[in-house]
């Protein structure tokens, strides 16, 4: 596959990953993971990710919005109106990868043709209003894990899973669904 559609996010054990339009934790350590995995990157977020940063793009990245709704967006960010339109400006532009970064709708969209999942697997079950969907039975091989715990005792872990079978028919099938620019 020419691009490499990879999900980035920190997940409870309980697959809570946001309640109240954040996360239900800080792990420094994760933020920095998060930072070294993306920055270079075209990353992909929906209307609520972005809130949740403020209002504003991150730096040193191709700051791409998902919106169905919006029709401005911060100077840095580009607005796309469907996934498929995204990922073919980011083809246009030639990136290998794409980091899909939230929220959980967007997850939903990519899950089925990504190639890796990047997660901070936070082990503890919170509270939450905003969930990653199911992955475990999808055919995926962990390929990285490192684990760790905060100065708080917090454990996490930092894992890589990789897609065991190709999801190249299926991405193709589902970027020519829609041909909106």
């Amino acid at each position: 596959m020419l691009l490499s559609i990879e999900l980035v996010a920190a997940v409870a054990d309980n697959l809570v990953i946001g309640r109240d339009g954040d996360m239900p934790w800080h792990i420094s350590a994760d933020l920095r993971h998060f930072k070294e995995l993306t920055t270079g990157q075209s990353v992909l977020m929906g209307r609520r990710t972005l809130e949740s940063m403020g209002n504003k793009p991150l730096p040193r990245r191709q700051n791409l919005l998902l919106s169905r709704t919006l029709s401005t967006v911060p100077a840095g960010v580009e607005l796309f109106h469907s996934p498929q339109a995204a990922v073919r400006r980011v083809l246009a532009q030639g990136a290998r990868r794409l980091m899909i970064i939230g929220g959980a709708d967007l997850y939903r969209e990519f899950l089925p043709f990504c190639r890796l999942l990047h997660l901070t697997l936070v082990h503890l079950s919170p509270a939450g209003d905003t969930f990653f969907p199911a992955y475990d039975a999808l055919g995926f091989r962990c390929i990285s894990r490192e684990e760790h715990a905060d100065e708080s005792g917090l454990s996490y872990s930092f894992v890589t899973l990789e897609r065991e079978e190709g999801a190249e028919s299926v991405f193709w099938q589902w970027l020519n669904q829609t041909r909106e620019g």
